[in-house]
C-alpha cells in the first residue's frame, strides 16, 4: 500500500460531458497506475470550507462573545472533510488497474456538504409516511423581544417553543372536531442575511384520526389566525416559566420574567397559516432544507474575496407578486461568521419533532448514516462509483490509509 500513500493534492475544476464539475485528487503512484476522480461534486464554486481557511484564524484573535465547543467542533471538521485528513478508501479495477480514491466525509451536522443528501433522503421518507389528505403549512415564530433570552438558553426556549405549539394545534383539533391531528415540527434559526430568527414550520393534517380512522376537514380552513396566536402566547408563557421553576433559565426569577411577559404581550406574535394541500412535497423539502446543515446553500455564495463575503438570499419583507426578491448581501468575513456559527445547533437537540397522529412514526426510517458511501452516491447521481468506467468491472477494495500523526513529548 506503499504506493498509494497520499502525497499532495490539487483541486482541478473543470466541465466534464454532463457539465459536472469533477474534483480530481492527485496522489503518488506508480507509472503504470492511472488516477480516477474520486467523487462528483455540485455546481458550487465556493464552499464553506474555503471561508474557515482565509479568515476563521483571524476570526479566533478577535472573538466578540464566547465561542462553545460544539462550534470549534463543526468548524474543524468541515474542515477536514473530504480531505486526507479523515482517512482515505483506496480502490482498483482487476483488469485495467484503474485507482479510486475517496476521501471520508465527516458527517457533521452543520457540514454542507454532508448534509444535503440526508435531507433529501429525510423529505423522501417523510413524503412516504404522512397521510393521503390535506396538509397545512403554519409558521410559529419566536417575539423578538425573547432572542436575548434565547441566545443564553437556546434549549429551554427552543424546547418551549416546540411545546407551545404543539399544544396548540392538539388543542383546537381536539375541542373543535374530536380528532388527533399529525404534526410534524421543524426548528429554523436564520432569517434574513442570517441574522438570529427563530422559528418553527410546522406541517400539520387538515383532519386527524378518530377511532383508528382518517378524518378529513370538510373546510380548506383551519381557524382564526389571532385564535392561534392568543394560544401560543398563553401557552408558550406558561411552558417558560416551567423551565424556569426547573432551573433552565439560570439566575433569571420569577419576577423578572413575568416582567418581560408583560412588555411581550404588548405585542403581536406571528403566526401565520397557510391553505391546505394535497401534494406537500414543496413544503416538505423548504422546511427541510437546513435540518442537517448549514442555514446557506454553498451555491448562493457569490464571491469570497479582500475580507468580504458576498452571498444570495431571499428578502419576504420586500415580495414581488407573492415571492420573495433575491437579494445580494455584502458582510466582512468576521460579521459573516460571527452570524452564521451562531446557527450551529445544540449537540443532542432534535430539530424536527413529530406529534399527534405522526408521533413515533419515523422510529422505523432507516437512518442515512447507515447508508454506505457507494449507496449514497448511486442516490445522488444514478451512477455506480465502484464500477470502472472503462472496463464494466467492478472495483476492489485495497485498504483504507489515515495521514500520520504526531503526538507532543511530555515529561
Amino acid at each position: 500500500m506503499d504506493r498509494f500513500k497520499v502525497h499532495w493534492m490539487i483541486y482541478l475544476t473543470k466541465k466534464d460531458k454532463n457539465d459536472i464539475n469533477v474534483v480530481i485528487t492527485v496522489v503518488e503512484q506508480n507509472a503504470s497506475h492511472r488516477i480516477e476522480s474520486c467523487f462528483h461534486d455540485d455546481m458550487t464554486q465556493y464552499h464553506l470550507a474555503d471561508i474557515y481557511t482565509l479568515y476563521w484564524s483571524d476570526f479566533l484573535k478577535q472573538p466578540e462573545t464566547y465561542l462553545p465547543a460544539r462550534v470549534f467542533k463543526a468548524v474543524n471538521q468541515t474542515l477536514a472533510c473530504r480531505t486526507p485528513k479523515l482517512g482515505t478508501r483506496v480502490y482498483r479495477c482487476p483488469d485495467c488497474e484503474r485507482t479510486k480514491v475517496v476521501h471520508h466525509s465527516c458527517k457533521n451536522r452543520f457540514c454542507p456538504r454532508c448534509g444535503y443528501t440526508e435531507t433529501q433522503a429525510w423529505a423522501d421518507r417523510l413524503m412516504t409516511k404522512i397521510a393521503p389528505i390535506r396538509h397545512h403549512h403554519v409558521t410559529f415564530t419566536l417575539s423578538e423581544g425573547l432572542l436575548p433570552i434565547a441566545m443564553r438558553f437556546p434549549n429551554a426556549i427552543c424546547n418551549a417553543l416546540f411545546s407551545a405549539a404543539s399544544w396548540v394545534l392538539k388543542d383546537w383539533f381536539e375541542y373543535k372536531h374530536q380528532l388527533i391531528p399529525g404534526i410534524v415540527a421543524v426548528l429554523h434559526t436564520a432569517g434574513f442575511a442570517l441574522k438570529k430568527h427563530i422559528h418553527l414550520h410546522v406541517l400539520v393534517t387538515g383532519g386527524g384520526v378518530k377511532n383508528g380512522r382518517w378524518h378529513e376537514l370538510q373546510r380548506n380552513y383551519l381557524t382564526r389566525i389571532d385564535h392561534f396566536r392568543k394560544k401560543f402566547r398563553w401557552r408558550f408563557e406558561h411552558d417558560l416559566l416551567l423551565a424556569l421553576q426547573r432551573g433552565e433559565l439560570g439566575s433569571m426569577s420569577e419576577h423578572e420574567l413575568k416582567q418581560l411577559f408583560l412588555q411581550l404581550n404588548q405585542q403581536q406574535w406571528v403566526v401565520a397559516v397557510q391553505k391546505g394541500m394535497y401534494k406537500p412535497e414543496h413544503v416538505v423539502r423548504y422546511i427541510g432544507r437546513y435540518i442537517k446543515r448549514a442555514p446557506l446553500s454553498e451555491y448562493k455564495i457569490k464571491s469570497i474575496d479582500d475580507g468580504t463575503i458576498r452571498f444570495e438570499c431571499k428578502d419576504y419583507r420586500n415580495s414581488v407578486g407573492g415571492k420573495p426578491a433575491a437579494v445580494v448581501v455584502s458582510l466582512t468575513a468576521h460579521e459573516f461568521l460571527k452570524r452564521l456559527l451562531v446557527h450551529v445547533p445544540l449537540e443532542g437537540f432534535h430539530t424536527v419533532r413529530y406529534y399527534g397522529a405522526y408521533h413515533g412514526s419515523q422510529k422505523s426510517a432507516r437512518p442515512m448514516e447507515q447508508f454506505e458511501w457507494r449507496e449514497l452516491q448511486l442516490l445522488k447521481t444514478g451512477t455506480d462509483p465502484l464500477m470502472c468506467p472503462y472496463c464494466q468491472t467492478e472495483m476492489v477494495y485495497c485498504g483504507m490509509e489515515f495521514p500520520e500523526v504526531q503526538y507532543a513529548k511530555t515529561g
